[in-house]
């Protein structure tokens, strides 16, 4: 379908009652979500530890990522005491505040994560992460306006807003950056509760920056539902929050996947994730489309190994063209800076001038696929080969790769320029012959680029 009909029927189907959803009378302006994102869809992005100083935004910048996810900024910082006002002089706070400038001066989009409720606010329960009370949507509320209409302005110009993290992961009993309105007593696993607090936030953001975009807190969704055994009841989350009516309170649908490492770059989770169509499939349901955002990806090493470091080098072009093939918004690998979650950084935490082998991964897909579009599959490869096309102008680049070593070829236009490169931009033999290019493909992408004559 083509795009800006696309965006229309989109916009027409969320200002319509979504079909099964709850209603109730409106007594707030109604905000359309916001379609355009302004960025191109696909484009990789990468998640900074909030321990790090503005310095490792520029050494995230070096690889010229597309998004700069950061986790973000606490309100129990902000409002530590009910009704006393919000103190921005934190010490966390004033942190974020001198990475977010340099991101803006850098032009680098930021993902802001919001999070980290007072303790007030989540009585009875004792986490930061824990469901809000009812009683103090409101206040969460004016909160969020106010974060808003302060890092949308300059020097922060922030317009990206992530309305917590996971929180569909169960419910703690301490502090944590996961979730947690995640509750296993109720059937859509508490995702009606998130999305009353959605639908109180929503509208007092737009009010406050009306160009702000409002992305859920990126869902964990470690397993699909199955309405036939009821096994997986966390991935009703979503389908709570459309019950509650929130389908028109955020603007882009953000999710998280992850797969562990098994020898194969894939990983555990394969060479399609199922989760872009099995939330489309929910949101359909309800009369909805979304854009949607993985803003938490990675090749989880359980051991650090030289192997599995290669293989995250290997799977980061494959994350990037297949965003692009599922028609996502971005996708954010977790984390740049930090080897807390399975050995995942693009660089020595301790030290980062040593740069891993996904770093110079990631800068030769940010380098080579910069602004292209996603034009399809390669067809005629080899059974266990992979590749995809994308366009740009006068040309065409060819990602290419296959699990184990295997030949291929791919059909060149006769006096055509053919240029090839390899995972990490060096250049590779390229020599067609009688309108066709022959290759050799291993795990490792292989980037061919055919201009016009």
């Amino acid at each position: 379908m083509p795009r800006p009909l696309a965006l229309l029927l989109c916009a027409l189907l969320l200002a319509a009652p979504a079909s099964g959803a709850a209603t109730a009378t409106p007594t707030h302006r109604v905000f359309l979500p916001i379609v355009s994102t302004g960025a191109p869809v696909g484009q990789l992005g990468l998640e900074l530890s909030p321990a790090r100083g503005p310095e490792w935004v520029d050494r995230a910048h070096a690889v010229a990522p597309a998004w700069l996810r950061l986790n973000g900024l606490a309100w129990s910082d902000v409002e530590p005491t009910q009704g006393a006002g919000y103190r921005w002089d934190a010490p966390a706070t004033r942190a974020l505040e001198a990475r977010l400038t340099l991101a803006a001066q850098l032009g680098l989009p930021v993902i802001l994560v919001i999070h980290g409720s007072p303790r007030w606010a989540v009585a009875p329960h004792a986490a930061n992460c824990a469901p809000i009370a009812p009683e103090h949507y409101g206040r969460f509320a004016s909160f969020a306006a106010a974060a808003v209409a302060r890092y949308s302005a300059p020097p922060f110009n922030v317009r990206y807003y992530e309305l917590g993290n996971e929180p569909d992961a169960n419910l703690f009993s301490t502090d944590s950056p996961y979730g947690c309105w995640g509750r296993t007593d109720e059937p859509r696993y508490g995702g009606e509760a998130y999305g009353r607090l959605l639908m109180a936030a929503y509208p007092a953001i737009k009010a406050a920056s009306p160009a702000a975009q409002v992305l859920n807190g990126g869902l964990l969704l470690d397993t699909a539902y199955n309405p036939v055994t009821g096994d997986g009841a966390s991935g009703r989350f979503l389908e709570g929050m459309l019950e509650a009516g929130a389908g028109a309170a955020f603007d882009i649908l953000a999710f998280h996947s992850y797969s562990y490492y098994d020898g194969t770059p894939d990983g555990s989770l394969g060479a399609q994730d199922w989760k872009p169509a099995y939330l489309r499939g929910i949101l359909a349901r309800y009369g909805l489309q979304k854009p949607l955002f993985n803003t938490e990806s990675a090749l989880l090493c359980p051991t650090a190994s030289d192997a599995c470091a290669q293989a995250q080098a290997n799977v980061i072009p494959r994350l990037y063209v297949r965003a692009l093939r599922d028609g996502l918004v971005g996708q954010v690998w977790y984390a740049f800076d930090s080897d807390s979650f399975h050995h995942t950084a693009l660089v020595n935490p301790g030290a980062p001038q040593q740069q891993r082998p996904a770093y110079r991964a990631f800068a030769q897909a940010a380098h080579a696929l910069a602004g292209m579009g996603y034009s399809g599959p390669v067809a005629g490869l080899p059974p266990g080969a992979e590749g995809h096309s994308l366009v740009a102008g006068g040309r065409t680049t060819y990602v290419l790769w296959s699990n184990r070593t295997q030949a291929a070829s791919l059909p060149v236009a006769s006096g055509a320029r053919v240029a090839c490169a390899t995972w990490e931009g060096q250049s590779a033999p390229c020599n067609p012959s009688g309108g066709a290019l022959p290759l050799q493909l291993g795990p490792a992408p292989l980037y061919v680029t055919v201009s016009r004559p």
